[in-house]
Protein backbone atom coordinates (compact mmCIF):
# COMPACT_ATOMS: atom_id res chain seq x y z
CA UNK A 1 0.00 0.00 0.00
CA UNK A 2 1.27 3.09 -0.82
CA UNK A 3 0.53 5.17 2.20
CA UNK A 4 2.39 2.83 5.03
CA UNK A 5 5.50 3.98 6.29
CA UNK A 6 9.02 3.11 5.18
CA UNK A 7 10.94 1.66 8.10
CA UNK A 8 13.04 4.58 8.07
CA UNK A 9 9.84 6.55 8.93
CA UNK A 10 8.33 4.41 11.19
CA UNK A 11 11.38 4.64 13.11
CA UNK A 12 11.30 8.84 12.71
CA UNK A 13 8.14 8.65 14.33
CA UNK A 14 9.17 6.37 17.24
CA UNK A 15 11.92 8.14 18.35
CA UNK A 16 10.18 11.72 18.20
CA UNK A 17 7.53 9.77 20.41
CA UNK A 18 10.06 8.39 22.47
CA UNK A 19 11.78 11.88 22.83
CA UNK A 20 8.17 13.44 23.96
CA UNK A 21 7.61 10.63 26.36
CA UNK A 22 10.47 11.82 28.29
CA UNK A 23 10.30 15.61 28.06
CA UNK A 24 6.74 16.01 28.63
CA UNK A 25 6.89 14.94 32.29
CA UNK A 26 10.06 16.00 32.80
CA UNK A 27 9.45 19.41 31.34
CA UNK A 28 6.20 19.44 34.13
CA UNK A 29 8.19 18.87 36.84
CA UNK A 30 11.04 22.12 35.95
CA UNK A 31 8.35 24.23 36.05
CA UNK A 32 6.84 22.75 39.11
CA UNK A 33 10.24 23.44 40.80
CA UNK A 34 11.22 26.69 39.45
CA UNK A 35 7.84 27.86 40.44
CA UNK A 36 7.69 26.34 43.46
CA UNK A 37 11.03 28.28 44.38
CA UNK A 38 9.98 31.31 43.06
CA UNK A 39 6.97 30.94 45.31
CA UNK A 40 9.15 30.26 48.33
CA UNK A 41 11.11 33.16 47.90
CA UNK A 42 7.91 35.34 47.75
CA UNK A 43 6.77 33.86 50.84
CA UNK A 44 10.08 34.63 52.53
CA UNK A 45 10.18 38.11 51.57
CA UNK A 46 6.73 38.61 53.03
CA UNK A 47 7.11 36.53 56.37
CA UNK A 48 10.75 38.94 56.40
CA UNK A 49 8.46 42.25 56.18
CA UNK A 50 6.01 40.83 58.91
CA UNK A 51 3.09 40.98 55.99
CA UNK A 52 1.86 37.46 57.59
CA UNK A 53 -1.35 37.39 55.77
CA UNK A 54 -0.08 38.05 52.32
CA UNK A 55 2.54 35.39 53.24
CA UNK A 56 -0.04 33.13 53.85
CA UNK A 57 -1.96 33.77 50.46
CA UNK A 58 0.93 33.71 48.91
CA UNK A 59 1.66 30.24 50.20
CA UNK A 60 -1.30 28.78 49.47
CA UNK A 61 -1.43 30.23 45.90
CA UNK A 62 2.00 28.44 45.38
CA UNK A 63 1.37 24.95 47.27
CA UNK A 64 -1.60 24.83 44.80
CA UNK A 65 0.23 25.94 41.51
CA UNK A 66 3.09 22.95 42.95
CA UNK A 67 -0.30 20.33 43.76
CA UNK A 68 -1.11 21.03 39.94
CA UNK A 69 2.69 20.71 37.93
CA UNK A 70 3.04 17.69 40.12
CA UNK A 71 -0.35 16.28 39.17
CA UNK A 72 0.30 17.21 35.88
CA UNK A 73 3.94 15.39 35.70
CA UNK A 74 2.32 12.41 37.17
CA UNK A 75 -0.31 12.13 34.45
CA UNK A 76 2.15 11.92 31.74
CA UNK A 77 4.68 10.36 32.97
CA UNK A 78 6.68 8.05 30.73
CA UNK A 79 4.63 4.66 32.95
CA UNK A 80 1.69 6.22 32.29
CA UNK A 81 2.35 6.90 28.11
CA UNK A 82 4.45 3.92 27.01
CA UNK A 83 1.12 2.13 26.02
CA UNK A 84 0.51 4.77 23.65
CA UNK A 85 3.94 4.98 21.93
CA UNK A 86 4.14 1.29 21.75
CA UNK A 87 0.68 0.97 20.48
CA UNK A 88 1.87 3.73 17.18
CA UNK A 89 4.84 1.57 17.10
CA UNK A 90 3.34 -2.14 17.44
CA UNK A 91 -0.37 -1.98 16.82
CA UNK A 92 -1.72 1.02 14.85
CA UNK A 93 -5.27 -0.12 15.10
CA UNK A 94 -5.55 0.46 18.83
CA UNK A 95 -4.81 4.42 18.30
CA UNK A 96 -8.50 5.90 18.10
CA UNK A 97 -7.72 9.65 18.42
CA UNK A 98 -4.89 12.45 17.09
CA UNK A 99 -4.97 15.97 18.23
CA UNK A 100 -3.11 18.96 17.52
CA UNK A 101 -3.45 21.84 20.05
CA UNK A 102 -1.61 25.27 20.88
CA UNK A 103 -1.13 26.98 24.18
CA UNK A 104 0.29 30.47 24.40
CA UNK A 105 0.16 33.54 26.28
CA UNK A 106 -2.56 35.98 25.88
CA UNK A 107 -0.61 37.80 23.19
CA UNK A 108 0.28 34.68 21.44
CA UNK A 109 3.92 35.56 21.42
CA UNK A 110 4.98 32.09 23.25
CA UNK A 111 3.17 29.58 21.31
CA UNK A 112 3.47 26.14 21.55
CA UNK A 113 2.35 23.13 19.49
CA UNK A 114 1.51 19.75 21.31
CA UNK A 115 0.07 16.25 19.87
CA UNK A 116 -2.52 14.23 21.97
CA UNK A 117 -2.82 10.72 20.87
CA UNK A 118 -5.31 8.07 22.55
CA UNK A 119 -6.07 4.48 22.51
CA UNK A 120 -8.94 3.13 24.37
CA UNK A 121 -7.25 3.11 28.18
CA UNK A 122 -4.08 5.28 27.58
CA UNK A 123 -2.94 9.39 26.78
CA UNK A 124 0.00 10.49 25.63
CA UNK A 125 0.91 14.34 25.43
CA UNK A 126 3.86 15.80 23.99
CA UNK A 127 5.27 18.98 23.27
CA UNK A 128 5.63 19.07 19.19
CA UNK A 129 7.43 21.62 17.10
CA UNK A 130 7.46 19.80 14.27
CA UNK A 131 3.72 18.78 14.72
CA UNK A 132 2.51 19.37 10.92
CA UNK A 133 5.15 16.74 9.77
CA UNK A 134 4.02 14.18 12.61
CA UNK A 135 0.44 14.22 12.08
CA UNK A 136 1.26 13.27 8.31
CA UNK A 137 3.54 10.35 10.28
CA UNK A 138 0.63 9.35 11.98
CA UNK A 139 -2.43 9.71 9.49
CA UNK A 140 -0.34 7.28 7.11
CA UNK A 141 0.70 4.70 10.40
CA UNK A 142 -3.24 5.22 11.70
CA UNK A 143 -5.83 5.72 8.85
CA UNK A 144 -8.39 4.34 11.54
CA UNK A 145 -8.06 7.05 14.04
CA UNK A 146 -9.81 10.24 14.04
CA UNK A 147 -7.84 13.51 14.00
CA UNK A 148 -8.72 16.89 15.11
CA UNK A 149 -6.87 20.29 14.56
Amino acid sequence: MADELTPSELDELVSALEVGLHRTAGGFNKGTMFLGGLYLLIVVSFVTAKAWGVAAIALAFGAGFVALGRLAAKRTSPDRMKPVCDAVRDAPGDVTWVRHYTTSDSLRLFVKHWLEIKTSSHRFVMQAPKWEHLIDLLKRRCPGATFVD
